[in-house]
């Protein structure tokens, strides 16, 4: 189950932080190298890793063949969350879903909700019960607000905003295997609060942390559960690039990449720990 893996990793390492392996404006013969250095020195201290499909779709069939070989030095007692934020109806979500979860064999992916619950059900197969599914709720971008926070009516009769409508009906119809989770970016917290209050026990994917600006103190007060957990914190530039721009990357540069990375990591690990250590549950 992903829950027990995740659960497992964040007490050895002492960890919710998950680091984005999305290497955009890297040489597409240089991913591998580049990722397993980031992999080889961030391993002890994350939850999760997370690779963007839209990266590697970006090289073509070399960021395929890169992802393929990514995966193979990530160890297996730590997570995989495959953040392609896709869904599609049926044989179209059916090739979807066994792509994630039999092709890369991803512990969990990321879901767009937007078409409705029967793009869900390719990936909620009882032979997959064991793998997570993270909803799209209220994303980090700066403009989601354009339409996830927009008041409506839901089925029930209630008005709520559109990003709590979506967490509510997901929970209520979609959740059968009790394995969904939802993406709530750091750059919203009072959505972080919004969508704990109603789903206290869901593990919450946040980005928006480092390079959008989100405030990692204020995402962890929000987001924690009453084990003092409950959230997986995702950060991608600001660490795999903390040693420079990715255009520097090259065989003689990946060593010191890796090595501010680690450093990076490192502080956001510890910052996570003395948010968790200070701030209060939600209630």
């Amino acid at each position: 189950m992903f829950k027990d893996k995740l659960a497992e990793i964040a007490d050895a390492n002492r960890s919710l932080l998950c680091v984005g392996l999305d290497p955009y404006e890297v040489p597409p013969d240089m991913v591998v190298d580049f990722n397993r250095a980031i992999i080889e020195e961030t391993s002890d201290l994350v939850c999760a890793y997370k690779p963007n499909l839209s990266i590697y779709d970006g090289m073509g069939i070399e960021g395929i063949r890169a992802l393929q070989g990514t995966l193979k030095h990530i160890p297996g007692r730590i997570p995989v969350i495959g953040d392609h934020k896709r869904a599609d109806i049926e044989n179209c979500g059916q090739a979807l879903a066994s792509l994630s979860f039999n092709e890369f064999s991803f512990d969990a992916v990321t879901v767009n909700p937007y078409m409705g619950g029967d793009v869900f059900e390719p990936f909620l197969q009882e032979r997959w019960r064991d793998r997570y599914i993270f909803v799209l709720c209220l994303t980090s971008n700066r403009t989601s607000e354009d339409f996830q926070t927009l008041p409506c009516t839901g089925r029930d009769g209630i008005e709520r905003p559109l990003y709590l409508e979506v967490a509510r009906v997901a929970s209520s119809n979609w959740d059968k295997y009790h394995n969904l989770g939802y993406v709530v970016g750091a750059t919203f917290p009072w959505g972080l609060e919004s969508v704990r209050r109603q789903h206290p026990t869901s593990i919450l994917l946040i980005p928006g942390v480092g390079a959008q600006g989100g405030s990692l103190r204020e995402a962890v007060a929000r987001a924690l559960d009453d084990q003092r957990r409950g959230f997986i914190l995702s950060v991608s530039r600001s660490i795999i690039y903390a040693g420079g721009h990715p255009s520097e990357v090259s065989a003689r540069t990946l060593k010191s990449f890796a090595s501010a990375a680690r450093t990076a990591a490192a502080s956001y690990c510890e910052e996570i720990n003395e948010a968790l250590a200070t701030s209060l549950v939600v209630s």
